[in-house]
């Protein structure tokens, strides 16, 4: 629910946005900028895309404690636990750098807190549910980005 408040948060913002005055971060608004946030936003699209394909059947939203699904470990998921979480913040801050203002800075930073609490409640779902597979799992695969490895 909360992520969908965010979302409908950010449609709304982005229709208004040339109607209202807002105070930009003028050092940051430039076209290199926007031009970097338009292909972070298209990256992460595509994350979020592959990462939706290779979860197939176990793609849930949220915690079904009647469902039991598979533990996805292959694809991006081999490298990243929650490729969907990365691609959205990764988006938010595309956003960020394509709108450079406080209120889509704010947005960033207050969807990173709550995609945090989301995916700590999921890990510990996914620890009961899946034990040790999934623990070693967590050894490999880094949490939003990959794990470097000597």
């Amino acid at each position: 629910m909360v992520f969908k408040l965010i979302f409908l948060v950010i449609g709304i913002y982005g229709v208004c946005y040339s109607f209202i005055n807002v105070q930009k971060i003028d050092y940051l608004d430039t076209k290199e900028i926007n031009i970097i946030g338009i292909l972070l936003s298209l990256v992460s699209l595509a994350l979020i895309i592959v990462a939706q394909r290779t979860m197939a059947n176990s793609w849930r939203i949220g915690i079904d404690e009647k469902v039991k699904t598979d533990l996805v470990t292959t694809g991006v998921f081999k490298l990243i636990r929650n490729p969907i979480f990365t691609g959205m913040l990764l988006i938010l801050i595309s956003l960020f750098l394509m709108i450079p203002t406080y209120f889509t800075a704010y947005l960033a930073v207050l969807s990173y807190i709550i995609i945090n609490i989301q995916v700590r409640l999921e890990e510990e779902f996914l620890t009961r549910v899946h034990g040790k597979a999934y623990i070693e799992y967590k050894s490999k695969a880094g949490r939003f980005l990959p794990k470097w490895r000597k």
